[in-house]
């Protein structure tokens, strides 16, 4: 037989042996569509990035433009944020001063970035959901 063979039916038969692991998960995400996203957000800013505690991944974020907010929040306000990781790659100190448009949600009365949360760069064209919630959010202002 040959190798490949061998390594075949070993595979398969570690697989019947041991059996599927009963603690085995997995983070995946879709990408989810801009509108479906900002639906289910409670804030959808530019934010930058002001502050990491990477113990606990606690950020604090300062909200340059809000597009829509089910909270109430102000343009050049300080938010803190609790980012939840599965395979996503921790924030740092060096990450201070990104900036990017958040799609942020609302757990236990705090605010989260989850790994799977909507994440679009501030320096890309900003999509047209965005632009018109940006439009509501202003005239619900009176701005």
């Amino acid at each position: 037989m040959p190798v490949v063979m061998y390594r075949a039916i070993s595979i398969l038969l570690a697989g019947l042996v041991l059996g599927p692991a009963a603690d085995a998960a997995a983070c995946s995400c879709a990408r989810t569509p801009v509108a479906v996203a900002l639906r289910d957000a409670a804030l959808v800013a530019e934010v930058q990035l002001v502050e990491v505690q990477e113990a606990g991944q606690r950020l604090r974020f300062r909200v340059d433009r809000v597009f829509a907010s089910r909270i109430d929040v102000e343009e050049g306000e300080h938010v803190w944020v609790q980012h939840v990781e599965c395979n996503s790659m921790p924030y740092t100190g060096a990450d201070v001063g990104s900036r990017s448009i958040a799609f942020l949600g609302l757990e236990h009365g705090g605010l989260v970035h989850h790994y799977c949360s909507l994440e679009i760069s501030a320096w890309q064209p900003i999509p047209g959901p965005l632009l018109e919630a940006r439009r509501r959010w202003l005239r619900e202002r009176g701005r």
